[in-house]
């Protein structure tokens, strides 16, 4: 049996490093955002979820992005920023585990407020809960930071409820 000559194993090797290059490139990157990168659908009416707004001013949100950027960082969840870095009226957090995703933002520009909300992309089953420990944990830090300000909102479609009990466990 003859080996190859060093010279063919050489092409070969730079032929196999050519074609994984070209898949690499050629690959649609995945979505920056957890929902993207977890396939998921987005948050819909069967998602355990809970939203909240903060009612403090807009110039008041690199204090709320910075909270959240420890709180994820310390879990060494995905930290991000997302669309509208260059405009102040606009900007949000996205920070996530396998299941787990937090979102917040300063929606000023929309007509919205500051706020947050944290969902799990299990929508069944005692899984489907395992997102309020870490809104106890946040929503802990935020209220210590700016008592009384926090207001909810649950489900779909945005219906603004009272203090649910479990914040307090």
């Amino acid at each position: 049996m003859r080996m190859p000559s060093r010279r063919t194993a050489v092409v070969s090797v730079l032929a196999v490093l050519a074609a994984g290059a070209a898949v690499l490139l050629l690959t649609p990157a995945r979505g920056g955002v957890c929902f993207e990168r977890l396939g998921g659908p987005g948050p819909n009416s069967n998602t355990s979820r809970l939203d909240t707004t903060l009612d403090i001013p807009a110039d008041q949100w690199p204090d709320v992005a910075r909270i959240m950027g420890d709180f994820g960082a310390e879990r060494r969840w995905t930290v991000e920023s997302g669309p509208g870095r260059d405009d102040p009226a606009y900007a949000w957090l996205d920070m996530c585990d396998t299941a787990t995703i937090v979102r917040a933002g300063n929606r000023n520009g929309e007509g919205g407020g500051i706020g947050f909300g944290i969902i799990h992309m299990a929508y069944q089953g005692p899984e489907a809960l395992a997102w309020q420990p870490h809104y106890r944990e946040l929503h802990r830090r935020l209220e210590a930071r700016w008592p009384g300000r926090m207001r909810y909102v649950e489900g779909e479609f945005g219906e603004r409820i009272a203090r649910p009990d479990w914040v307090d466990e």
